[in-house]
């Protein structure tokens, strides 16, 4: 754990959480000058499953997900076996919208073999590593405008509440999966062969890590965040109360008058043991927008933010003037 020395002074802390809310690259100066270990990670009731982690957690199909019975209930209920149809759609084309935006995936693929996050080979050393357990997924780009999400709010009295809202990276691609189900996770940009007439030379890109589409992905990265958000709050004890809401890979930390202003960075320092932020989009202050909604804090005013409420005029014009719209427009809207 950091030492009042390493922190330093109280006001230096509520100083810092004013200029983490005024947003810039440099993030959350303490957590990056800082290097706390992991003692108050064996207080954890679900940190076993985190050494599993450091080889890979499961898929779902070679190995069931396992059951986190300290954390969550049992699930009773459980939806009708997988129709017999539905395993030819292990191996399918992408969509139309990855041939329009061929050059986008394919520069994304390859940062992401740069990073780690994925492989890179051809078809015939995918088949010769993965055999029978293998799935071409297909894939598709969508170019979105902004996230969609209902807004949580806590009513503190006496005090006001002061945000700041963070961005954690590529959150579902932080946790590595098991080598033996790779095989499931691997997609291509194009069919195009390498050398002609050899289907097995095709590029292959398989995931190492998390992705989207994944339905195990919201299962890891729950119990990855949970562990973060518990850990920070019994790193941060009662001496900085504050409230860490957690939507997907969006954080809003809430801290209620000046100890709970000194507890943002504290609590940003702690995240940062293992989740990398995109400092850039680090904002806030007495009044925030966080997931199309924006709040007040001083006069607890809620409502959608000014981009949001935009969209939404401009998209019913459009549909007014149309008098129809297809099927994705009209859940967007």
């Amino acid at each position: 754990m950091a030492s009042p020395r390493q922190v330093g002074s109280l006001e230096q802390l509520e100083k810092e959480a004013f200029r983490m809310a005024a947003g810039g690259e440099k993030g959350c100066t303490l957590a990056s000058a800082q290097d706390l270990g992991d003692r108050g990670r064996r207080r954890d009731p679900d940190r076993d499953f985190l050494r599993q982690a450091e080889e890979g957690l499961p898929v779902g199909i070679l190995d069931p997900l396992p059951r986190t019975p300290h954390v969550f209930e049992e699930q009773l209920k459980w939806p009708l076996e997988n129709s017999p149809w539905e395993a030819s759609l292990a191996w399918v084309p992408n969509y139309s919208s990855v041939e329009e935006h061929a050059d986008f995936a394919r520069a994304k693929f390859e940062e992401d073999v740069r990073e780690g996050l994925m492989a890179k080979m051809s078809m015939g050393e995918f088949l010769e590593r993965y055999g029978e357990h293998t799935a071409i997924a297909a894939l598709a780009v969508i170019v979105e405008d902004e996230e969609l999400d209902k807004k949580r709010i806590i009513h503190e009295e006496g005090e006001t509440a002061f945000s700041v809202v963070g961005d954690i990276a590529k959150a579902h691609r932080r946790y590595k999966h098991s080598r033996k189900e790779h095989g499931y996770l691997a997609c291509q940009v194009d069919t195009k062969e390498e050398v002609p007439g050899d289907p097995a030379s095709q590029t292959v890109y398989v995931n190492l890590v998390g992705t989207f589409g994944l339905s195990c992905a919201s299962n890891w990265w729950t119990r990855i965040a949970a562990c973060g958000l518990r850990l920070t709050y019994h790193l941060l004890g009662p001496d900085f109360p504050l409230d860490l809401l957690l939507y997907a890979d969006d954080l809003e930390a809430m801290g209620k008058g000046l100890r709970g202003r000194r507890g943002i960075p504290l609590s940003y320092l702690f995240l940062t043991l293992g989740y990398p932020f995109k400092w850039a989009k680090t904002r806030g202050g007495f009044r925030v927008e966080w997931l199309g909604m924006e709040t007040e804090y001083p006069t607890y005013k809620l409502g959608l933010s000014l981009k949001r409420a935009t969209w939404l005029v401009e998209w019913l014009r459009l549909l007014a003037r149309a008098g129809k719209t297809e099927a994705n427009a009209f859940a967007q809207g």
